[in-house]
This record gives C-alpha cells, sequence and structure tokens, in this order.
C-alpha cells in the first residue's frame, strides 16, 4: 500500500491539509473508516471540515487512483480546484472495453463489486459536467502515455478543465515534475505551462 502522496510535497504550502488513503484501493467506493460508508459520506465528511475550516482556497490533488478521487470528491463537494496527475477519469466496464484500458483489472473489478448496488461514480465526466464550471480542472499527463492521454481528454471540452502534456514521466507524471523543479508551482497554482517542457 502506498504512503499518502504528496505529503513531502504539500509541504510547499502553508495551508490546512486533509490526507485521504484508500487502503481497500476501491477508488473509494467502500466509503474510508471513521470517515463515511461510501462516497456520498466522504464527500460530506469533507464539505463539513472545509466549512469549519473556512480556507481561501481548496484544492484537491491526487495522481492515478487518487487523481480519481480528487475530481470525484471536488466535484460531490461542489466547488474547488483540482490538480490530478494521471487520473484515471472513468472505471466503467464499457469505457474500459472501448478503450482498451485493462490496467489495474483487480481493484477495479472489486469496485464493482462493492459499490453494483449502491450509489456509484464509474465515469467522471458526468459529474465534472454537473458543477458547471464552479470546478477548476487542472490534469497532468505525459504526452506518450497514450491511456492516461485518453482518460484526460475525456474530460476535455467540460467548462474550466486544462490538460497539461508533458514529453515525459510517464504514468509516474508527478515524480518527473517534482525532479524538474515544476510541482511547488504547480501546487501553489502559480506554473503557467506554455509549451510541452
Amino acid at each position: 500500500m502506498p504512503t499518502f502522496e504528496f505529503y513531502s510535497s504539500s509541504k510547499v504550502l502553508n495551508e490546512n491539509r486533509i490526507f485521504l488513503r484508500d487502503l481497500k484501493q476501491r477508488y473509494y467506493h467502500a466509503g474510508l473508516e471513521s470517515v463515511g460508508r461510501d462516497i456520498h459520506e466522504v464527500a460530506y465528511f469533507l464539505k463539513k471540515e472545509i466549512e469549519i475550516l473556512k480556507p481561501d482556497r481548496v484544492v484537491f490533488v491526487g495522481c492515478s487512483m487518487g487523481g480519481f478521487a480528487a475530481i470525484l470528491f471536488a466535484s460531490l463537494v461542489g466547488f474547488g480546484e483540482v490538480i490530478a496527475f494521471c487520473p484515471q477519469t472513468f472505471i466503467s466496464p464499457w469505457l474500459r472495453f472501448r478503450h482498451g484500458d485493462n490496467r489495474w483489472r483487480g481493484h477495479v473489478i472489486r469496485t464493482y463489486g462493492i459499490s453494483l448496488f449502491k450509489s456509484k461514480a464509474w465515469n467522471l465526466r458526468p459529474l465534472v459536467a454537473k458543477a458547471k464550471g464552479r470546478l477548476k480542472l487542472s490534469i497532468y499527463v505525459c504526452s506518450k502515455n497514450s491511456l492516461d492521454c485518453i482518460h484526460a481528454k475525456h474530460l476535455a471540452g467540460l467548462p474550466n478543465v486544462q490538460i497539461y502534456t508533458f514529453p515525459k514521466g510517464g504514468h509516474f507524471i508527478a515524480k518527473y515534475l517534482k525532479k524538474e523543479g515544476y510541482l511547488p508551482a504547480i501546487l501553489a497554482g502559480t506554473y503557467v505551462h506554455t509549451t510541452e517542457v
């Protein structure tokens, strides 16, 4: 099980931080212990915490499945910025079949099982569209990772969705951006992307 992603990188921000980790790796559909039993209860928890903290800026950050979670919970909360690195934007059987995405098959199948008969979000595009521009999404992918690009483009054309591509990094684009020194500016919201770096 990976440790909290972005823990050390987030120290560049002088802000309150809430870290979530899906120990069951079910795309957060199994809920989180002591937080909520499903995606809606987790989103409710986050919304209440945000109301208590009253921050000037709310940013949801994640990579891969964590990127899925960042987009999911920002959409369910209904506001904020999203910084997502190589996120999955769908896990629906049809979309995965259509695009030939067989990655993380075990995690995805177990997510289907846990969420089959309850509220689910196997496709994030409708949720982001429902937010009607109240979100700002920045998605970072490597242009040479075709499946990551497909997932990013799945949200293309929606209000306030920006996709940034880089020629290196693969599915570990966040590590590449950290190594190249871009990550602090990206997390702080000050990074300016003009072309592929």
